[in-house]
């Protein structure tokens, strides 16, 4: 049965690794993809001493939620085809590092992203740099039994997974495999999304459905030990239209007027941005729709309008 995670950065910044996990399994989501993106803050994490990894290796499975992967966009900033030597030198000892660090966290992949550069001009040579420091990464990853997974990207070099093939080709290891993101895979007009699924279909490790969450937003409230209790987090649409994906509140501090509270904040915070439209889909009980109406909210019928939704899960 296949297994749906969500990446870190759709969670609330500023929480720890304690509450990351706890919030995935209470969202019901199967793992966390953990971001080390191109900021020092998460560069920093390559960096992290025996005693914060082997933290938090208890507290992710004490919480029963793995970290199943890491992405790994820092070589946006120190890419591989770099004409810069030392950056090209910076994206060898990172990916090292990565490598590591997901082999001390118990993490099998690493998504790579596919760019040769990314802010500086594509050369004669950026495309073979980048394929030669991917030989010596997998090398490194096949001693720990780390598969890099190379993101199929919004950037000519990597925008399809025929053109993975052609780097897998020269490439020949089980350590290295493709990781699609559907938005990237479709923006191509020249890709057929279900035939390069098709071509990659022995060689794909996991595969992003969704880019919604870089357009989320979220609000957090704790307790006195500076414990989450509550969340909600939505999803806006060019600043017109409002989703609330998430209400959540724990159990122990429900019938508190803590969800009230943080979706009025919410609300608040989604109406700065001007008139906007805000949708939600709930349970159809007395008690959802008291709690709903109280804030402003009304049945879709009582504005002369109906609502459809195809649900494909059923």
């Amino acid at each position: 049965m296949a297994q749906i995670g969500i990446y870190e950065k759709a969670l609330p910044k500023d929480i720890s690794w304690k509450e990351r996990f706890s919030l995935v399994k209470e969202m019901d989501f199967d793992f966390i993809e953990m971001s080390i993106d191109e900021t020092d803050e998460r560069l920093a994490r390559l960096d992290w001493s025996e005693e914060k990894i082997a933290e938090l290796r208890e507290e992710m499975f004490s919480s029963g939620v793995r970290i199943h992967s890491i992405c790994l966009s820092a070589h946006r900033r120190f890419p591989f085809g770099s004409a810069d030597p030392e950056k090209k030198k910076a994206a060898k000892q990172l990916m090292k590092k990565a490598i590591h660090l997901a082999h001390n966290l118990s993490v099998k992949v690493i998504q790579i992203a596919g760019y040769d550069v990314y802010y500086e001009e594509k050369s004669m040579n950026s495309r073979e740099d980048f394929i030669e420091g991917i030989k010596e990464s997998v090398k490194e990853a096949s001693k720990y039994g780390i598969i890099l997974s190379v993101e199929i990207m919004d950037d000519p070099l990597m925008n399809s997974i025929s053109k993975f093939l052609e780097i897998k080709e020269q490439i020949h290891s089980p350590f290295l495999q493709v990781y699609p993101d559907l938005g990237n895979l479709s923006a191509w007009p020249e890709n057929n999304p279900a035939r390069e699924l098709e071509k990659g279909i022995d060689y794909i490790t996991a595969i992003h459905l969704a880019r919604a969450f870089e357009q989320s937003e979220s609000l957090v409230k704790r307790n006195g030990e500076e414990k989450i209790i509550g969340v909600v987090r939505w999803i806006t649409v060019f600043a017109t239209i409002a989703f609330i994906q998430d209400i959540l509140i724990h159990p122990r501090s429900q019938r508190q007027g803590i969800g009230k509270a943080l979706l009025n904040e919410a609300l608040e915070k989604i109406t700065s941005y001007g008139p906007v439209q805000i949708e939600l889909l709930t349970d159809d009980t007395e008690k959802t729709k008291k709690f709903y109406e109280s804030v402003g909210f009304v049945q879709v019928k009582e504005m002369d309008a109906v609502s459809y939704i195809k649900d494909t899960r059923r």
